[in-house]
């Protein structure tokens, strides 16, 4: 069987960027908009060698975005913003399960689409509407079987099953 890659949708730093950005973002918390910037920089000079080694591995994944904009971003929006203080766990809702004939249809068709080559542009949610397409017989089956059994509404079943395919996407993409 041929190889084929999937093209990579999220970049994610690493971790020893990720801590310095954090540590930035803890200390100018309380910074307004122009001192923050400022800051900022000072510390991208400041930090330039593990930037710049950042960008070559992000760039080696397949990123060519503005790595200096994904990060001042991440800094201002959501580091900053992070709390320390845990919040109290919500109460966990009951867990549906999707039917394992139903999850291999969702691997056999990830699989073709994948061995037919579409798969390295096609993005999880628009191969999840083909999937709904082609399916319909199954997936309404499945909608009531969770509907009268779970006593769920239609939009938490599609979800769940939307994140399932999500999820069979992932694994199967990234073994």
């Amino acid at each position: 069987m041929a190889t084929t890659s999937v093209k990579t949708f999220r970049f994610k730093f690493s971790d020893e960027i990720m801590a310095e950005i954090s540590g930035f973002s803890r200390i100018h918390r309380y910074d307004t908009k122009d001192d923050f910037k400022e800051a900022w920089s000072k510390w991208i000079g400041e930090n330039s060698r593990i930037i710049s080694a950042e960008r070559e591995r992000l760039s080696a994944m397949g990123f060519d975005g503005d790595m200096n904009k994904k990060m001042y971003v991440s800094a201002r929006y959501y580091f900053k913003n992070k709390t320390e203080v845990e919040e109290e766990p919500k109460k966990r809702r009951k867990y549906v399960t999707i039917d394992k004939s139903y999850i291999k249809l969702i691997d056999q068709y990830i699989n073709n689409a994948i061995e037919n080559g579409d798969e390295s542009v096609y993005k999880p949610a628009n191969c999840f509407q083909d999937f709904i397409q082609e399916n319909e017989e199954q997936t309404t089956l499945l909608v009531r079987k969770l509907s009268t059994d779970d006593n769920l509404e239609n939009a938490v079943i599609i979800a769940k099953i939307k994140k399932t395919f999500k999820n069979r996407y992932f694994v199967i993409t990234t073994q």
